[in-house]
């Protein structure tokens, strides 16, 4: 069943919402983790060909609330993809994801990137690996991390070159959804829940940044949150909400997304959600 995606408008209405190389042919077997000749700095490994492929992409946005991934939404990644090589950026946590995004369509490759300190985000070869991406995915973890390590490196530059210029697709989870806004969280300070928040709309956890990092199109002017209905996060997105129209007098936007739901938008700017939670309430 389709989730329903919360759009929050600031007057709280909602709306849904290097050359390849042949191998003998041994018979069907199970894709092996490719083996790299050069060392590839923060990589946990390709699952697929290490050689680079060039595909036709088109443009695309992932925003994913978290909890259990939702395969059409890697799939409709992957069809935007042109079936290329595909990035996985993260600052915690394993490889987990090639194996999975390699068996949902035909990629030429899945590769993990662990980018856990500016040294890394500031890596020539790392940058050259994002920006050689036809589909770049950011996984969950801690916002903050990311916002520490990335922000204001070649890493975040190639992650905006695939947004505005290759125009390849992009998403992220959780954590990894929510830089995807111009408008974000980053919960630095720790997190904030509704109660929180509500009681005290300047809370030291409520962490707000303005157009500093991602630039993803058709975000600018929108801040994102996760697992929304399964930790009950209603009432924090009306307080970001008013604090972003309070200090900078923008006409904020929010995509709340809950778990096992994803929102993917079009290089036109429209919207397809996918999800199989079934659980709803009215906001």
């Amino acid at each position: 069943m389709t989730t329903k995606v919360l759009w929050l408008s600031f007057a709280f209405g909602l709306l849904a919402g290097c050359a390849k190389q042949s191998l003998p042919s041994s018979g069907p077997a199970p894709t092996p983790e490719s083996p790299v000749s050069v060392p590839r700095p923060a990589s946990l490994g390709i699952t697929g060909d290490s050689a680079d492929v060039k595909t036709a992409t088109k443009g695309g946005l992932v925003l994913m609330g978290g909890g259990t991934d939702t395969d059409p939404a890697f799939q409709w990644m992957i069809n935007q993809s042109g079936g290329g090589d595909v990035v996985v950026l993260r600052a915690s946590g394993t490889a987990a994801y090639n194996p999975y995004i390699y068996g949902l369509g035909t990629v030429n490759s899945v590769e993990t990137l662990k980018i856990d300190s500016r040294e890394l985000a500031n890596n020539d070869t790392v940058a050259a690996i994002i920006r050689n991406a036809e589909m770049l995915f950011i996984a969950g973890g801690d916002q903050s991390n990311y916002m520490r390590y990335w922000r204001g490196t070649k890493t975040e530059a190639a992650i905006n070159y695939l947004l505005n210029e290759k125009k390849a697709p992009v998403g992220g989870t959780s954590a990894g959804c929510a830089i995807m806004g111009g408008l974000y969280y980053s919960g630095e300070n720790g997190s904030v829940v509704s109660a929180d928040a509500l009681k005290d709309p300047f809370h030291p956890n409520i962490t707000l940044y303005n157009n500093d990092f991602l630039k993803a199109p058709f975000l600018q002017n929108v801040i994102t949150d996760q697992h929304y209905l399964a930790r009950t996060r209603e009432g924090r997105s009306v307080v970001f909400m008013a604090r972003i129209f309070k200090e900078w007098n923008l006409p904020v936007k929010a995509i709340a997304v809950d778990e096992r739901t994803a929102v993917c938008i079009d290089s036109e700017g429209k919207a397809k959600v996918f999800g199989l939670s079934s659980a709803q309430r009215p906001f």
